[in-house]
C-alpha cells in the first residue's frame, strides 16, 4: 500500500535543528509552548520536588545528554508537535537510567490528535482550553506511569520532575538575566544580594534553598528592612515573558549545540513565519547579532565561575 505524502518523513532528528520544511512548524510550536510553560502559574509548579533546586540545577548540567529523539525513528507531518515534546522530555531523562527512559516514552506517548488539540489551544491563547486538555492528557498518562508502580520508578519520576523544574529556572535565568542559573547560585552563596533576589524571582523554591540562606538569615538577624521589603516585592513578582524571550532561548539552543546555522532569511522564517514579529530583516539580523554576543558573554561568565570554584577556598556549598 502506497504511503500518503503526509506520512512520509520530512526530516530527521534532532527535529528543532533539522534542514527540512517541518522544522519551521516545530519551532513555531516550541515558541508557543515555551511562553506557556515558563509562566509563573504553570500547573507543574504545584508539584513538590525532593531536595533543593540548586542541587537539581547542578544535576541537570551533569546529566549525560542524547542528541535527537531516541524514541522516534522518523518524524512525519502528522507527528511534528508530538516529537518536539518527545525530544524535550529526553533532555530531562537520564539515557543511562532504564526507568527514566521508560517514563519519557510514556509521557511522549500522546497521540497526534491529542497534541494537535493542545497546540490549537496554545495558538489561540485559550487559557481554560489549555488547562482542560493539559489535565486530560496528564490524567491519562498518570495512569500509565502508576501502573505497576515500583520504588525505582517513583525515584526516577522524582528525578525527572526535579530536572524539569531546574530546566525552567535555568531557561528563565538565561532569557531574563542573560546568565546561567549556576552563576547566580554561586554569587548568592558568596553573599550577592541581587543574585539572591533574582533567583527567587524565577522560582520561589530558592527562598528556602541553601544558596540563599546566608543572605536571608543575615538580613533577618540584622533586621535589614530595605532588603526584606525588596524580598516581599520579589515574592509578588511575575516574570514578563513573550515571544521574543522564546526566540532568544531558541537561538541560545542553536548556539550551544554548535550546529551549522541556516541562512538568516531561512532562520527568520522559522521564528517569524507570518512576518509580524520583526518589522524588517535588518531588525531580525540585529537581534541575532545581539543574541550571539549575549550568548558568548553568558558562556564566558560560566567559565569564570568554574575557574573560581577550582581555586583553593572557592565556592562553599
Amino acid at each position: 500500500m502506497k504511503k500518503s505524502k503526509q506520512d512520509e518523513p520530512t526530516f530527521s532528528a534532532p527535529i528543532l535543528v533539522g534542514p527540512g520544511p517541518g522544522v519551521n512548524r516545530a519551532v513555531d510550536f516550541l515558541l508557543t509552548a515555551l511562553e506557556w510553560a515558563l509562566r509563573e502559574d504553570d500547573p507543574s509548579l504545584l508539584h513538590p520536588i525532593e531536595g533543593e533546586l540548586s542541587n537539581w540545577i547542578e544535576q541537570l548540567w551533569e546529566k549525560p545528554y542524547q542528541v535527537g529523539s531516541s524514541t522516534v525513528p522518523v518524524t512525519t507531518k502528522m507527528t511534528v508537535e508530538r516529537d518536539v515534546l518527545r525530544e524535550s522530555l529526553a533532555l530531562f531523562a537520564d539515557p543511562k537510567n532504564k526507568e527514566e527512559k521508560q517514563i519519557a516514552q510514556i509521557l511522549g506517548g500522546i497521540s497526534p490528535e491529542e497534541i494537535q488539540r493542545f497546540s490549537s489551544a496554545l495558538h489561540s491563547n485559550n487559557g481554560p482550553g489549555i488547562e482542560a486538555i493539559h489535565s486530560e492528557i496528564l490524567d491519562k498518562l498518570g495512569k500509565q506511569i502508576t501502573k505497576g508502580l515500583t520504588a525505582s520508578r517513583v525515584s526516577a519520576f522524582a528525578s525527572m520532575v526535579g530536572r524539569c523544574r531546574a530546566g525552567r529556572a535555568e531557561a528563565l535565568c538565561l532569557v531574563l538575566y542573560k546568565t546561567h542559573a549556576k552563576v547566580l547560585i554561586n554569587r548568592a552563596r558568596r553573599g550577592d544580594v541581587q543574585a539572591v533576589l533574582d533567583l527567587i524571582k524565577v522560582d520561589r523554591l530558592f527562598l528556602t534553598d541553601s544558596c540563599t540562606a546566608k543572605v536571608i538569615r543575615q538580613a533577618e538577624f540584622q533586621n535589614d528592612r530595605p532588603f526584606l521589603k525588596q524580598l516581599a516585592r520579589v515574592m509578588k513578582n511575575k516574570p514578563k515573558l513573550g515571544w521574543k524571550k522564546g526566540c532568544r532561548l531558541y537561538l541560545y539552543i542553536l548556539f550551544a549545540m554548535a550546529v551549522p546555522l541556516p541562512s538568516l532569511a531561512r532562520l527568520q522564517l522559522r521564528v517569524d513565519p507570518q512576518g509580524t514579529r520583526f518589522k524588517t530583516f535588518p531588525a531580525f539580523e540585529k537581534f541575532v547579532e545581539r543574541c550571539r554576543e549575549d550568548f558568548d558573554k553568558i558562556q564566558a561568565d560560566l567559565l569564570g565561575e568554574r575557574k573560581q570554584e577550582l581555586k583553593p577556598g572557592g565556592i562553599q556549598k
